[in-house]
């Protein structure tokens, strides 16, 4: 049986393997957690307002306004009014996406990017032609996406630099040359590459000698580049993702604490136990007990869900009787 993701607890990573995904969204949640990803996201307003909170700031988002989330920021979304749900344009991709068709995007000096010699706002609001003009693009964009199967992303990063550049203009008034460190692009991309390995071999013995060859670093330079790229050490990084990989057997499982810590790679309870109430402010028992009504109701949902798609005939008020 696969169990359904949960709601993403704070600060969790979330990985994509795609060079760029652009779908339409609809935002349903009155209960938003924060999370991050080792990619950059774009959010652009459709119909509807929302808050989008980065980095702990508050924005307000109404129609044509645009939001960015960059590489290891924190942020959520929630909606204003629970009667509407808001509408959004997301655009999920790596930054080889745009280096690797000509466009210098990332500087990961001092904890910032910038764009053709800009720095990349957070939020901005386009007004006017520019308001036009980016929802043309955005459009574009996601027509130009899902008209592809096999598709063509050397149109795609044209369009998306564009909107960029837009993006940046409208937020800073005009070009402001800042120094682009040389190499700090390839070493965020070999960072990435340690991070998705830790993401995938989280509950396995990590071998920092391994994590630097993945980067064809130094161990030393490996360590220095990890902490100023993601903001975090490896060590907490790892730690977050073998807690995170034990939400699910914590709530939808009998499994006990012990075999979860050694399915996650703690193999100690009491560390586990620790570690846990550190990061999540209450103990791996007390998260199970407050959750399990509610992954109940999700397990029985997702139950349903997928017994329709498999059956479009079946009717779940005969079978429930």
């Amino acid at each position: 049986m696969n169990i359904p993701a949960l709601s993403p607890p704070a600060n969790r990573m979330h990985l994509m393997r795609e060079p760029i995904t652009i779908a339409t969204e609809v935002l349903r949640t009155r209960d938003p957690q924060s999370h991050y990803h080792n990619f950059t996201q774009i959010f652009f307003s459709v119909a509807g307002d929302m808050y989008h909170t980065v980095n702990n700031q508050m924005y307000f988002q109404a129609p044509g306004s645009c939001s960015c989330v960059k590489p290891y920021e924190s942020h959520s979304n929630d909606t204003i009014d629970s009667d509407a749900n808001p509408i959004y344009i997301c655009i999920s991709f790596f930054d080889e996406f745009l280096t690797s068709h000509g466009y210098k995007y990332f500087s990961y000096a001092n904890k910032y990017a910038f764009f053709e010699g800009m720095a990349i706002p957070s939020c901005v609001t386009f007004t006017g032609s520019n308001r036009e003009k980016a929802t043309e693009l955005m459009r574009g964009l996601q027509d130009e996406f899902n008209k592809h199967k096999d598709m063509s992303f050397d149109i795609i990063a044209d369009m998306l630099a564009e909107f960029l550049f837009l993006f940046c203009s409208c937020a800073t008034g005009g070009a402001k040359k800042n120094p682009v460190r040389s190499g700090v692009i390839e070493r965020a991309n070999a960072i990435n590459k340690s991070v998705t390995y830790l993401a995938e071999h989280y509950n396995e013995k990590i071998n920092i000698d391994d994590l630097a060859a993945i980067a064809t670093m130094s161990r030393n330079s490996f360590f220095r580049n990890f902490e100023m790229i993601t903001g975090t050490t490896v060590s907490d990084m790892l730690l977050r993702f073998r807690l995170k990989n034990a939400l699910p057997p914590l709530v939808y499982t009998e499994m006990s604490l012990d075999a979860i810590a050694k399915n996650v790679g703690l193999y100690d309870k009491s560390r586990f136990c620790h570690a846990f109430s550190k990061i999540y402010g209450m103990t791996p028992s007390e998260y199970r007990h407050k959750n399990t009504a509610n992954a109940t109701k999700k397990l029985n949902y997702h139950k349903r869900r997928w017994r329709w798609i498999e059956d479009p005939d079946y009717d779940e008020q005969e079978n429930t009787q």
